[in-house]
């Protein structure tokens, strides 16, 4: 199925066409979608899709957009998947009232960087509980719990991202 890519008089598509993406009306609403059939004629020129995913295609824009990008800051405002009206941006917004679980929900799925606050949260997830699991239980000074149990957990939690993710790659200092 080919998707027709929508032309509005305040948004060329044409620079997004060329990276390998595009807004596109889907059932209504503007979605940014990778080119899954670039050899169309008024695509984009390569052989294959430049994003495995659509996905893909969203990390790209919003990695442009937070680099700075006026143009990808404005594909991504006009994007219905994630519009603005889904996210919450206001500093006065109250998480205290968030039990624990709604506020990691929060975190996940409403920021200014949509799916990337998810992958964000989900890596730290991962690097954490392999730091933990690697650790000397008598070495953790945790106020709350036992060192013993704390390992433990982190070694329940990384087996069960293992399982959904693959085995994590070394942890490695940011920077």
């Amino acid at each position: 199925m080919t998707k027709n890519a929508v032309s509005y008089n305040d948004f060329d598509n044409a620079q997004a066409l060329r990276e390998g993406w595009g807004l596109f009306d889907a059932h209504g609403v503007l979605e940014i979608q990778r080119i899954d059939e670039p050899d169309l004629p008024d695509l984009c020129a390569d052989s294959l899709p430049r994003f495995p995913t659509d996905g893909h295609a969203v990390l790209h824009v919003i990695a442009a957009a937070a680099a700075g990008s006026a143009y990808h800051q404005q594909a991504w405002s006009l994007n219905g998947m994630y519009s603005s009206s889904h996210i919450d941006f206001g500093p006065d917004k109250d998480f205290k009232s968030h039990t624990n679980e709604q506020f990691v929900v929060e975190l996940m799925t409403s920021g200014r960087y949509g799916a990337l606050g998810q992958m964000f949260v989900l890596d730290a997830i991962v690097q954490h509980a392999t730091r933990v699991a690697a650790a000397d239980p008598k070495a953790i000074n945790h106020p709350f719990v036992h060192g013993a149990a704390w390992v433990a957990v982190a070694k329940e939690i990384e087996a069960r991202c293992a399982t959904k993710y693959g085995e994590a790659e070394p942890v490695r200092p940011v920077g």
